[in-house]
């Protein structure tokens, strides 16, 4: 039971988008900060099919 909890959790957690403080290291130590806005943006949109995906094919 404890292993399948912590797979799935990690499977679940790998799935999810890019945390935003991606753009908040850019603007410390002056990256592209608009880069990494829109790749905050992209993995966000992505993940409405990425997370369903991941649990289908690794945890049913």
């Amino acid at each position: 039971m404890k292993d399948s909890y912590l797979r799935g959790l990690t499977l679940i957690m790998l799935s999810m988008p890019v945390g935003s403080s991606a753009v908040l290291f850019t603007n410390k130590y002056g990256g592209d900060s608009g880069l990494a806005a829109k790749t905050i943006f992209m993995t966000t949109l992505i993940s409405v099919f990425t997370i369903p995906l991941v649990v289908y094919m690794f945890l049913i």
